[in-house]
């Protein structure tokens, strides 16, 4: 006997037991849910709640493991290289899966409808996720796709509603309809530069999602974002902004993000910055995020903590380290080799910058404004702390975690000794101050941003002329940009 057809044992509910040869190739049995599977040798006594298959099987056919309700575990040999259609479509028992090495396709259909599935592992090996494959998988709450696979079929994940988070690896190039529709649990996704086709419905009803990023350098139209809120952070590389603001499917976005690059302009509108929104998968180790630098060592725990909604700076930076690099272009090396922290640029003004923010352990949240001094809190629990400043020319301000070398202004009551020493940082806001002693500039003056006139800072000091630096101002009596 060398192979046991589709369907061999459909309906034979009385059976309980098989034995299977060690030298047989195929093994492909239907409905067989109560068999205990032997191998001659005797090595082998599961039933389907618990099925190891010899080293001997190279194949396991279509509807193999169809509607095996109790089936709850199921080692599958490396000597399997094919699997068909639907094998384990609808076990709805089955936990967790390990795909063999040397499986290149998952077939259609193979485990939807697996509803207690929890965990998949592809190896490198798979180079096609087929159609429909993990179709309402609804306990699936994650999954590593590896970067052998080139492309994701259509409805592959479609309706996988505890789905939070998924890698689609800079190896794919396309994505099919309906991919990831319905996944309400997904806040986050990636696109590498690879992918040259998003089909239509792609990421439908994605409703809870929080941020998307796209690596890909020039966009093309897609139709993939119903019922996606569109005022999410989209996340895209440096200089492609324009070009995603004028290309179909993304243009809709309202709030989107250049990332990467080396340098920061000084903050043009007041606004509130969440960090939180820094997806995972950014590498925050000398990156440049809108308007804010961001400096974390992954390798001692700092980075984005997309979970608790906050950026966690564990790595502590020095006085002398801070004073070293005051004023010094982000691009600068020193800067990323003597700072741990965020750095942000304000223009020239009077203005507050507000931080909320909390301090775990011995760590103190630091804020030095240029070469100024920098001030510590020591932060009880969350909280928004306010930090009004005066300058005259645009600025960086460093938001960092440090020793307690200095007397700290502590908000509400003392936090008992933490088992960490970090500092989370969930959002800072800058805003500018009321102008002042502009009161009496002559309206006379035919005045605006692109015409002569006297021109104020926003703290009501006159220049000489237009501004040539970014920032706020004052003209005829209004504020104006220059950008």
């Amino acid at each position: 006997m060398t192979n046991i057809g589709d369907d061999a044992f459909s309906g034979c509910s009385g059976l309980t037991s098989i034995k299977v040869d060690e030298s047989n190739p195929k093994y492909d049995s239907r409905d067989n849910c109560n068999a205990i599977i032997e191998t001659a040798s005797n090595t082998l006594v599961r039933g389907c709640q618990n099925t190891i298959i010899p080293n001997s099987v190279t194949t396991i056919g279509e509807y193999a493991f169809y509607g095996c309700s109790t089936l709850t575990y199921i080692n599958i040999p490396n000597s399997v290289t094919s699997i068909g259609n639907k094998a384990f479509c609808e076990c709805s028992s089955l936990t967790s899966i390990t795909i063999p090495y040397g499986l290149t396709t998952i077939g259609e259909e193979m485990f939807c409808d697996c509803s207690s599935l929890t965990s998949v592992s592809i190896p490198n090996s798979v180079t096609v996720i087929g159609q429909e494959v993990f179709e309402r998988c609804s306990s699936l709450s994650s999954i590593n796709i590896p970067n052998s696979v080139t492309s994701i079929g259509r409805k592959a994940f479609k309706d996988c509603s505890s789905l939070k988070s998924v890698n689609i690896p800079n190896s794919v190039t396309s994505i099919g309809r309906q991919a990831f529709e319905g996944c309400i649990s997904l806040t986050s996704v990636n696109i590498p530069n690879s992918v040259s086709s998003i089909s239509e419905e792609t990421f439908e009803d994605c409703s809870n999602l929080k941020s998307v990023t796209s690596y890909i350098i020039i966009p093309f139209d897609v139709n993939c974002w119903a019922n996606v809120d569109k005022d999410i952070p989209l996340f895209v590389p440096t200089d492609t902004k324009e070009a995603y603001q004028s290309t179909g499917g993304w243009k809709d976005f309202t709030n989107i993000i250049e990332f990467g690059g080396e340098r920061i302009e000084p903050l043009t509108e007041p606004q509130e910055v969440d960090v939180a929104v820094v997806p995972d998968q950014i590498s925050l180790n000398g990156m440049v995020v809108g308007d804010t630098y961001y400096v974390l060592d992954a390798d001692n725990g700092d980075g984005a903590d997309s979970e608790n909604g906050c950026v966690v700076i564990n790595t502590t930076t020095t006085e002398e380290a801070i004073d070293g690099i005051a004023d010094k272009d982000v691009s600068d090396a020193s800067v990323k080799a003597a700072f741990k922290g965020i750095i942000f640029m304000v223009p020239a003004g009077t203005g507050t910058i507000s931080i909320n923010a909390e301090t775990l352990g011995t760590n103190l949240l630091k804020v030095k404004i240029g070469s100024q001094a920098a001030q510590a809190f020591q932060l009880a629990e969350r909280e928004t702390v306010e930090i009004p400043y005066s300058v005259a020319e645009p600025t960086y301000v460093y938001i960092y975690a440090g020793t307690g070398t200095q007397a700290a202004r502590s908000v509400g009551a003392a936090r008992a000794a933490a088992a960490e020493n970090s500092v989370k940082v969930y959002s800072y806001k800058w805003e500018t101050a009321d102008p002042t002693g502009i009161n009496s500039v002559d309206n006379s003056q035919s005045a605006t941003g692109n015409e002569a006139g006297d021109w104020y800072t926003i703290d009501g000091r006159k220049l000489s002329g237009k501004p040539a630096q970014k920032g706020i101002y004052i003209v005829n009596g209004k504020k104006v940009a220059v950008k």
